[in-house]
C-alpha cells in the first residue's frame, strides 16, 4: 500500500512527501484502521517531532469523508444525580408503548432497591447504598430451567422499562447477567397494546423416511421462539431454517402433538400413527391460527422433487382429524328441552341439521339423522369407547387452570349442557346483536361441550386451545399464559354467552317500576313487573338458568321513606365463613406519666378495624377511644399510621404496634372531621436522632434514630412558645430515660440564706431505751433517768458556746438547704 494514500494523519503525509502538504486530501482515500498500532505509533511521534508542520497543514474536519486516526474526544457528560437520574426513568416510562417497540423486563426487587437508592427512601430493609446496587438482577424472574416465569405481574413481580432506559442502566450499573428484551404487540379485536411476555416457544423436528419406527431419535433439540403477531408465512420459513438453514429443497410443515418429545428426528411411522394437518402459509398471525407454545411442528424436505408421505399416506394422516369429531351425545326424546317441549302444545322442530368438521351442527341434512339418533363415525373402522362421556380432563397451556376448572363447572351443569349438545342454541343464536361476540362465543363453547361429552373420544385429556384462541379474541386480558381470575372469566363468559344466544333483536326502552307502598301483595306484584320488564331487554338460556333478583331496600335517614327495587343478578359473590383470629401484643402508652407504658396481648378476628382495637383497649384502659393513637413502630420512628380503614389481619405477626394515650382527640378516627374545632391541639410526634457530625471534613449520612419515639399534644398557645414546646417535649421524655436528673440543666437560687430556729424538745418521747452494750449486757434505761443524762449533757455544754453556735450553725446550713430544695426551679 502506498504510505501517501494510506496515512491517516496529514502531518505524517506531509513528512513523507512534501508536495503532499499542498494537496487537498482525497475523500476517497484509504485510511489505516483506527486499531492499527503502527499508525497510532508515527502520528504520536510525529505529533512531538514536528509542530511546525502541524500548524502549516490544514486538518480537515472529522466526518464521514475524511476519518481520521485521532477523532477529538467529545466533552464528557456531567454526571447526573440520583434525583435527576430518577426523574428521567420515570418520564420514560410513562409514555404510552407503540407496537413493535422493544421494551425490557427488569426484577421489582431490584427496581425497589433502586428507586430506594436514588430517593434515599429507607423502609424495613434499611437504606441502599448507591454504590452496592450493582447491574440489573433479573434472576428471581426464572425459573429452575432458566426460563422466564410464568406467574408474573407487572409492579409486584415485574417492572417495564423501554429500550433507551435499559442502556442507561446498562451504562450506569454494569452489564446485566440476564436481559429480558420483549415486544409489544397487539392483542384481540380492540387491538390493545401489550408487551408479549411469553412468546410462543416452539419444538422443531425433521420428518425423516422411517415407516417403522415410532420413536423420535437424536441427540439434538430444536428450538426457535416467534411472536404471536407473526404470520403464518413467515413462521414456515423459521421452522425450515431452524432445521437446516441452507438448504434449497422444497418444505412443507406438519403440525403435530410432540412438545414433550426429544430428539430432532420425527420418524415416518410416528407421523402415520398420530394426528397432524399440513400448516398451510397464510396471513393469518399465530394467535389466529391458534399456534401457542409448546406446539410441535415438523419439516418435511423433498427429496429431488419427491415428499417423503405420499397422497396415500398423506390422506391416512389427515382423515384422522375426520375420524375424531364426535357425533350427537343425546337424541332428541332423552334430552331436557326436548322433554320440556313436549309439554306445550307445539313444539319447533330442528330441521336441516348435520354434523360439521369442526363440531358445529349445519343445514344439510334432516333433523332425524343428527339429533334423532347418534350419528356414525365417518370412518369405516368403527372404535371402541375407552372413556366414560364427561370425563375428559382439560390439559394446562401454562397457567391456565383458572380457565379449566371454571369451563369444567359449566361443562357439567346437566341443563346447560344438553342445551348445547343437541343444538338447541344454533337456532338461538344472534350475530346481529352489537352486544355480543356474533356467535363466536357460544359456537366454540358447544364445540368444546361436545367433544368434553364425546362417548367415542379415547383421550384422556385435551387442550382447549380452540376456545382459548376465541376468548382472547374478545377478552385481551385473558391473552397469554399468566394465572388470571376464574371468577372474573366466568362473569365474561356467561354474560358473552347470554348475548350471543339472546332472544330479543331489538331492545325496547323499558321504565323501571318504582315502589309505591304496600303490603306482601304489592311487593310480588312489583318483583313480578320488574322481572318482565327485564325479559323485555333479557331472554337467554343464561337468563333461563343462572339468573334472578334481589330486593334491595333504602331508608331516608331524614324523612324515613323506603325505596324498594328489584335487580337483577347473575351471581353472588360471598364470603367464606371462615372466622379467624388476630393475635399480637401491643405497645400501650399513658399519658400520665406516673403511670407506665405496658405490653397488652390482644386477640380480635382478623377482619376487625383498628377502629376495633381501639374501642377495646379503650374499655380495658378505662379511657376515651378517640384520645388513642395507633401506629407501627420501626427502626425507632413512627412508621405507618394505623388509621381506621386498616384491618388488624394485615399486619405482620413482627410489626411492633403501639398505641399512644393523648389526653384530647387523637384526630385519628374518622368521626374527628365532625367534631374539629380551631383550637384544637397540635399533635406532635416526637423521635431521637444522634447529632450529625458538622466539621468540614465529615462525610454526610443519614442520621441515626434511637430510643422511643412518642407523641405530643400541643396547645395553640404553647405553640407559639418554643421555649415551651421544648419544656414538654423534654417532661414526657423522662418516662423513657433512667437519667430524667440529666435532662435539665441546674442552678443555683438566688434565695438569701435565713437563720431557722430548731427548738428542742424538753420532754422525752421514749418511756424507756433498751441499750446493748459491748460486752453483750443488755441495760434497759427508764425516762426519768435518760431526762437526767440529757440534762447532764446540757450542762456539760454550757461552758463551750463555741461549740453550740457551730453546731447550731451546721443546723441552719441543713434547714437552709431543705428550704431552698423547696422553691428551687428546674431549669434546662
Amino acid at each position: 500500500m502506498d504510505s501517501a494514500t494510506s496515512s491517516s494523519s496529514p502531518k505524517r503525509a506531509a513528512s513523507e512527501d512534501p508536495s503532499a502538504s499542498a494537496q487537498a486530501p482525497s475523500p476517497h482515500t484509504q485510511n489505516i484502521p483506527l486499531s492499527d498500532p503502527s499508525a497510532t505509533e508515527i502520528d504520536t511521534y510525529m505529533a512531538t517531532q514536528d509542530m511546525d508542520t502541524q500548524e502549516s497543514v490544514p486538518t480537515p474536519p472529522l466526518s464521514i469523508d475524511h476519518p481520521t486516526a485521532t477523532a477529538p474526544v467529545p466533552p464528557a457528560q456531567p454526571e447526573l444525580s440520583p434525583e435527576e437520574k430518577f426523574q428521567l426513568v420515570q418520564e420514560s416510562r410513562k409514555r404510552e408503548m407503540r407496537e413493535g417497540e422493544a421494551w425490557y423486563l427488569v426484577s421489582r426487587q431490584w427496581f425497589r432497591r433502586w428507586q430506594k437508592a436514588m430517593t434515599g427512601e429507607q423502609d424495613k430493609d434499611g437504606a441502599v447504598d448507591i454504590h452496592n446496587l450493582g447491574p440489573v438482577n433479573n434472576a428471581p424472574l426464572l425459573d429452575s430451567h432458566g426460563q422466564l416465569s410464568r406467574s408474573l405481574i407487572e409492579g409486584v413481580d415485574v417492572e417495564y422499562v423501554p429500550e433507551h432506559v435499559w442502556e442507561l442502566f446498562k451504562s450506569w450499573y454494569g452489564e446485566p447477567q440476564h436481559t429480558l428484551r420483549r415486544t409489544v404487540i397487539t392483542r384481540g379485536l380492540s387491538q390493545q397494546i401489550s408487551i408479549e411476555l411469553h412468546p410462543p416457544r416452539l419444538r422443531v423436528f425433521r420428518l425423516v423416511d422411517d415407516p417403522v419406527s415410532v420413536e423420535t431419535s437424536g441427540t439434538t433439540e430444536y428450538t426457535t421462539t416467534s411472536s404471536s403477531a407473526r404470520r403464518v408465512k413467515d413462521l414456515l420459513l423459521d421452522l425450515a431454517s431452524t432445521i437446516d438453514p441452507l438448504s434449497t429443497e422444497e418444505y412443507r410443515v406438519w403440525r403435530v402433538e410432540g412438545a414433550t418429545l426429544g430428539g430432532s428426528d420425527y420418524p415416518l411411522g410416528k407421523l402415520i400413527q398420530q394426528t397432524a394437518e399440513i400448516l398451510e402459509p397464510s396471513d393469518k398471525t399465530l394467535a389466529d391460527a391458534m399456534i401457542e407454545s409448546d406446539d410441535a411442528f415438523v419439516v418435511e424436505f423433498a427429496k429431488e422433487g419427491v415428499w417423503i408421505v405420499d397422497e396415500a399416506k398423506r390422506a391416512v394422516i389427515t382423515g384422522k382429524l375426520v375420524e375424531d369429531v364426535p357425533p350427537p351425545l343425546f337424541s332428541q326424546e332423552s334430552d331436557f328441552f326436548s322433554k320440556l317441549g313436549k309439554s306445550s302444545s307445539s313444539s319447533t322442530a330442528i330441521d336441516s341439521t348435520s354434523v360439521s368438521a369442526n363440531g358445529v351442527l349445519s343445514s344439510d341434512v334432516p333433523a332425524s339423522s343428527a339429533l334423532l339418533k347418534p350419528a356414525l363415525p365417518l370412518s369405516t373402522t368403527a372404535r371402541k369407547p375407552t372413556n366414560e362421556p364427561g370425563t375428559l380432563g382439560l390439559g394446562n397451556m401454562g397457567n391456565t387452570c383458572f380457565m379449566n376448572s371454571a369451563l369444567q363447572c359449566l361443562a357439567h351443569t346437566p341443563e346447560l349442557s344438553e342445551y348445547f349438545l343437541t343444538g338447541v342454541f344454533q337456532e338461538e343464536l344472534n350475530r346481529d346483536n352489537p352486544l355480543g361476540m356474533q356467535g363466536a362465543i357460544a359456537e366454540s363453547f358447544g364445540a368444546l361441550l361436545r367433544r368434553i361429552w364425546s362417548p367415542t373420544s379415547s383421550s384422556t385429556s385435551y387442550p382447549p386451545r380452540e376456545f382459548k384462541s376465541v376468548l382472547q379474541r374478545f377478552a385481551p386480558q385473558f391473552s397469554g399464559y399468566q394465572q388470571q381470575d376464574s371468577q372474573e372469566l366466568v362473569a365474561f363468559l356467561l354474560d358473552g354467552l347470554h348475548e350471543d344466544l339472546n332472544r330479543v333483536i331489538k331492545k325496547p326502552y323499558v321504565e323501571k317500576p318504582d315502589w309505591e307502598g304496600g303490603g306482601d301483595v304489592e311487593l310480588v306484584k312489583l318483583a313480578q313487573e320488574s322481572w318482565e320488564g327485564y325479559k323485555k331487554r333479557n331472554d337467554s338460556v343464561i337468563v333461563d338458568l343462572f339468573q334472578g333478583q334481589y330486593r334491595s331496600t333504602l331508608i331516608c335517614p331524614e324523612c324515613q321513606k323506603v325505596s324498594i327495587t328489584f335487580d337483577p343478578f347473575m351471581y353472588l359473590t360471598l364470603p367464606l365463613p371462615v372466622q379467624k383470629k388476630w393475635r399480637h401484643t401491643i405497645l400501650y402508652i399513658p399519658w400520665d406519666l406516673d403511670k407506665p407504658a405496658v405490653k397488652v396481648p390482644v386477640e380480635i378476628n382478623r377482619d376487625a378495624s383498628f377502629k376495633d382495637l381501639r374501642n377495646l383497649l379503650a374499655r380495658w384502659m378505662g379511657t376515651e377511644s378517640d384520645n388513642l393513637l395507633t401506629v407501627e413502630l420501626f427502626s425507632n420512628r413512627v412508621y405507618k399510621n394505623l388509621d381506621d380503614t386498616l384491618l388488624c389481619g394485615e399486619m405482620a405477626d413482627g410489626d411492633v404496634i403501639a398505641c399512644y394515650e393523648l389526653p384530647t382527640h387523637a384526630q385519628q378516627a374518622r368521626s374527628y372531621a365532625a367534631k374539629k374545632t380551631d383550637n384544637d391541639p397540635f399533635i406532635v410526634p416526637v423521635f431521637m436522632n444522634e447529632a450529625s457530625p458538622t466539621t468540614r471534613h465529615s462525610f454526610a449520612r443519614n442520621p441515626s434514630p434511637f430510643g422511643q419515639p412518642f407523641f405530643i399534644a400541643v396547645s395553640r398557645e404553647d405553640a407559639r412558645s418554643l421555649e415551651r414546646i421544648q419544656t414538654i417535649v423534654v417532661e414526657h421524655l423522662q418516662r423513657w430515660t433512667a437519667h430524667a436528673r440529666d435532662l435539665w440543666s441546674w442552678e443555683a437560687g438566688d434565695v438569701s440564706m435565713e437563720e431557722v430556729q430548731i427548738p428542742l424538745a424538753t420532754s422525752s418521747v421514749f418511756e424507756s431505751v433498751t441499750e446493748i452494750q459491748e460486752n453483750g449486757d443488755v441495760v434497759t434505761v427508764e425516762e426519768d433517768d435518760i431526762s437526767d443524762m440529757k440534762s447532764i449533757v446540757l450542762e456539760e455544754e454550757a461552758p463551750e458556746p463555741r461549740a453550740r453556735r457551730a453546731q447550731g450553725g451546721r443546723v441552719r446550713a441543713a434547714a437552709a438547704e431543705q428550704h431552698e430544695g423547696l422553691r428551687r426551679g428546674l431549669r434546662r
